[in-house]
């Protein structure tokens, strides 16, 4: 064979190879999200490729929400490994996270502020690896509203995961 055939044969191996990889997601290397926004990433073959911004309006009232914050800043942190070494998807996880947060933004803006910088520290310290954020008691009484978007359900006052976290971060309970 002639190196000019050797070298076309190659490449349309090649592309076939890298095409087969990609459609089958073996392509797929890993997920990042935004700290500031829950936007989320992935990187094909180490190569961010795929955004997917978080709806609106929680991008902008989590952008809002997290202005000045030092830890929730407009940085990518990886946030999932492919393949998945568990059942958790730990990219939607991550989104869920962000999501449930922003419905506390209407109930208890301080206590928002304060979860959502406990899930950027998580998920620069564990990578979304291992355990839960310290602020996942928040996230128990978030549910499903009218239109699908979170809201935070009106018990959540008796909520003893909550009012625990609530007294660990020092914020006062908003007036009723």
């Amino acid at each position: 064979m002639r190196p000019r055939k050797l070298l076309s044969a190659a490449c349309v191996g090649l592309v076939a190879v890298v095409a087969l990889m990609t459609i089958s997601g073996r392509a797929l290397t890993s997920a990042d999200i935004r700290l500031d926004s829950g936007d989320l990433r992935y990187r094909y073959f180490g190569i961010p490729m795929v955004y997917e911004r978080m709806p609106e309006p929680q991008r902008t009232r989590l952008l809002a929400l997290t202005a000045g914050s030092t830890v929730c800043r407009d940085v990518w942190r990886q946030c999932a490994v492919f393949p998945l070494r568990t059942t958790n998807n730990t990219d939607a996880m991550s989104r869920g996270f962000y999501l449930k947060i922003d419905a506390w933004i209407d109930v208890d803006r301080a206590l928002a502020r304060a979860g959502i910088e406990d899930v950027g520290r998580y998920v620069i310290e564990t990578r979304v690896r291992q355990g839960l954020p310290r602020s996942f008691p928040l996230m128990l009484p978030v549910e499903r509203g009218e239109g699908g978007r979170m809201r935070v359900r009106a018990e959540w006052r008796e909520d003893e995961g909550v009012q625990l976290y609530r007294e660990s971060v020092s914020t006062t309970r908003p007036a009723t």
